[in-house]
């Protein structure tokens, strides 16, 4: 597929998924690679198709293995979590997610998510 035409489709799959269309959002969340391509390509809309994946994993924590939302959710706060406005919007998926965990539906877990320096 070129590579435009994914772009568009993909952002497409977002306004959708935005918009409530729980099949947008699930297609989102199962192709890691096509969102991260969205995001190298369109930083913006790369976070709101991230947002609409991990709303969708948090909505269905049972179809995804354990620590999904918890992966997800840290990468998002590593890469966006120095910008106000985009932690306003994730803040409350990471409260969804903390409930889940209180809830018990899953795990209380620490994900280390360190950068790594490459001296050379």
């Amino acid at each position: 597929m070129a590579v435009g035409r994914e772009l568009h489709e993909l952002r497409a799959l977002v306004v959708s998924a935005e918009g409530g269309d729980a099949g947008a959002a699930a297609a989102l969340a199962a192709d890691a690679p096509a969102l991260a391509r969205l995001r190298a390509a369109d930083r913006d809309l790369g976070f709101r198709a991230d947002l609409v994946a991990l709303g969708h994993v948090l909505a269905h924590p049972t179809t995804y293995p354990d620590e999904t939302a918890r992966e997800r959710y840290s990468a998002l706060l590593d890469e966006f979590g120095r910008d106000a406005a985009s932690m306003a919007r994730l803040k409350p998926l990471g409260e969804r997610l903390h409930t889940l965990e209180r809830e018990g539906v899953l795990p209380r877990a620490m994900v280390v998510r360190s950068r790594r320096r490459r001296d050379q």
